[in-house]
Parts: structure tokens; sequence; C-alpha cells
């Protein structure tokens, strides 16, 4: 992605989502878990996302909160903290098609203001 698509995709994301970075760790989730498996860690979905951990961290909060991830018990106070995707219900891949389509370019025949 360039500058500019990653600027407008954050602007997106915000004005859906109330956040600038919830479209790219969705994907980045979706794309983890695709070579990864169903558990991520906050590090890993940063390192997907070329963004700092304490960003990825408030937006995992937030899909936590709203039962589209499941953060896993960890076996020692340290360990690093795995979360899982909550699959069922479509609810999880309806928000990863929406972030993905928010990346898309407007198409320049539609009339963008409603």
């Amino acid at each position: 992605m360039t500058f500019d698509s990653v600027e407008t995709l954050r602007d997106r994301s915000y004005a859906v989502f109330g956040n600038r970075y919830v479209a790219e760790v969705v994907t980045a989730i979706s794309e983890e878990t695709a070579v990864a498996g169903s558990q991520v860690t906050v590090r890993m979905i940063a390192s997907r996302a070329r963004l700092n951990d304490s960003l990825v961290q408030l937006v995992t909060k937030r899909l936590v909160n709203a039962e589209l991830l499941h953060r896993l018990p960890q076996d020692r106070p340290r360990a690093p903290a795995y979360h899982e995707v909550q699959r069922s219900g479509g609810r999880w891949q309806a928000l990863v098609d929406l972030c993905q389509r928010l990346a898309d370019p407007v198409d320049q025949g539609v009339d963008s203001e409603v």
C-alpha cells in the first residue's frame, strides 16, 4: 500500500469504527490466522500490520469486548496472551469483508456523497 492509500484506509476506519487502526488490525488478524492457525498474540498482529503493539492492543481489547476475539488463559504470568477468533455466527467474516472493502479505491463513476 502507498502512503496515501494507508491514510485513506485509516480515515475510513476512523469514520466507521472511531479508531484509525481497526481495519488494519482486523485484516492482519485475518491474514495471520490463515497462516498460523486460529490463535494470535498482539505481537504477531502488530508485526503483520507493521503497527506498534500499543495500538494493536487497544483494538484487540475492543474486539474482545465485542466478542469477536476471545482472550485465552495464560499458563504463566509473563507468558504472551493469545487470542482466538470467534468465527461462529458470521460476524467475524462480515467484519473482515468490510475492513477489506474499506481498502478498495472509490469508483470514479459512483457518487460518493449520500
